[in-house]
């Protein structure tokens, strides 16, 4: 789960502008370089799905994979949001993507394993 959060961040701050010339995010937001964020999302991803696969139960592989997907897009719906708000992302909004990914992450992964166990 704080992978999940912490993946949603690097994003952030991949994609991101500042709102404020000197504030506490300016040190990440805009920062990251393209190269970082797909090391970090890949680190992220195999983290989730490596034990999984030495378990040989790929429906967790599967399951995470879709809702590491959800949450990007969410995460960037939520930063166009603010952007539409504020003009910019802070290190508040950060901590915010951070906490809000990280629950729907726990919603995402609840309702993709009860679906998998209704209908396979």
């Amino acid at each position: 789960m704080p992978i999940m959060g912490k993946m949603a961040s690097v994003l952030a701050c991949y994609k991101g502008k500042t709102a404020k010339k000197n504030g506490m995010g300016n040190a990440f937001i805009g920062k990251v370089s393209a190269i970082d964020f797909y090391i970090a999302l890949g680190i992220g991803i195999l983290a989730m799905v490596l034990p999984s696969i030495i378990i040989k139960d790929y429906s967790i592989a599967i399951i995470n994979v879709t809702v590491v997907i959800i949450v990007i897009i969410l995460t960037l719906g939520y930063m166009n949001h603010v952007y539409k708000i504020i003009d910019g992302l802070t290190g508040d909004i950060l901590g915010a993507i951070c906490e809000l990914s990280e629950v729907v992450y726990l919603f995402m992964y609840y309702l993709g394993v009860t679906l998998w166990q209704l209908f396979i």
